[in-house]
């Protein structure tokens, strides 16, 4: 028969561990109460627990601080959904002349221009030169030639109609018209009354006027839309073919919804850059963005191809194959 060896009688190491924890123990006359630890599903418990408590708190402000609720809501992540820039409408010089929009932006300093817009009007003054300036917030080959002077007619709530004179900086490689900076809120002491759904009125408190205005792609304030197209023989031929092809074909919708830059971008030459746009999609999830072909005096081009997007991932390509910056301003396009 196999032999079995004996089984020892000598505690395991364990237990004189534990015999040796409850001497001390006893020796000091402190017994420590241990508990044991929380499994793996009970520290997410606690985990998810903390952060709901967390949120919470972060929501509910300190006693004595007043919560402000929002006026106007967006999902999370689409807060700037249908915002553009602040702007009015007026005229410059003549209230016969072309309605000119006037973006009120309070983070720059000096009142800027175009130097494509400045070219495009025969009744502003020569340059002239005025401080020397170097911005910062503008990227590429973006420089100051001078300043001009003129009169920006705007049209009141109530029927009448004030000047503004303006002192404006003419800037090379501008795409925004006109700028309405700090330097001429300032002066005229201007405020703002802002409404939730975009459409807001410019205040004179001095002289008690109120003027029209629009941080909305939804408020329209009634200017003529002027579409640019590049100086390329060759593509305006293929255009022309292509949209003889088009009339041919039935047309599923007749009006296609204009598509807006979301954000401010500025693409780099000769690089691609995701460009987030905004419109109204309606209840379709999926359309056809049609090509999109933006060009300065410089014939330098940004362009965007003919890409099919879903309203809840709104982004085309855009390419700048030329060999300077190219700024895409919100609320643009």
């Amino acid at each position: 028969m196999p032999s079995h060896r004996a089984a020892s009688s000598s505690p395991n190491r364990n237990t004189r561990r534990r015999e040796a924890f409850e001497a001390r123990t006893k020796s000091t006359g402190k017994q420590k109460e241990t508990s044991p630890s929380p499994n793996r599903r009970a520290r997410r418990k606690l985990s998810t627990s903390a952060t709901q408590d967390k949120k919470e708190a972060d929501q509910n402000p300190p006693v004595g601080v007043e919560s402000i609720p929002r006026g106007r809501t967006q999902p999370e992540g689409r807060g700037a959904t249908g915002i553009t820039a602040l702007h009015i409408k007026g005229y410059i010089n003549s209230m016969d002349s072309a309605s000119v929009k006037g973006k009120l932006d309070s983070g720059a300093d000096i009142t800027l221009m175009s130097e494509e817009f400045f070219n495009s009007r025969s009744d502003l003054p020569p340059l002239k030169q005025g401080m020397r300036i170097r911005l910062y917030q503008l990227t590429g080959d973006a420089k100051i030639l001078g300043y001009t002077t003129f009169a920006y007619l705007v049209e009141t709530t109530d029927g009448k109609t004030v000047s503004f004179e303006v002192e404006a900086y003419v800037v090379r490689g501008m795409m925004t018209p006109l700028l309405l900076s700090e330097d001429f809120q300032t002066s005229y002491e201007l405020g703002v009354e802002r409404r939730a759904s975009g459409h807001c009125f410019v205040t004179l408190p001095r002289q008690g006027y109120r003027i029209e205005a629009s941080s909305s792609l939804a408020v329209d304030l009634g200017f003529s839309i002027r579409q640019s197209f590049a100086n390329v023989a060759s593509f305006v031929r293929r255009k022309l073919t292509r949209r003889a092809r088009a009339k041919k074909r039935p047309q599923v919708l007749a009006t296609p919804p204009p598509v807006y830059a979301a954000r401010d971008l500025v693409i780099k030459p000769g690089y691609v850059q995701y460009l987030e746009v905004i419109a109204d999609w309606g209840e379709r999830d999926e359309w056809i963005v049609d090509k999109v072909l933006i060009a300065n005096e410089d014939s330098e081009v940004a362009a965007i191809a003919t890409s099919w997007i879903r309203a809840d991932n709104p982004y085309l390509p855009m390419a700048n194959p030329g060999t300077r910056p190219i700024m895409i301003r919100a609320g643009e396009l």
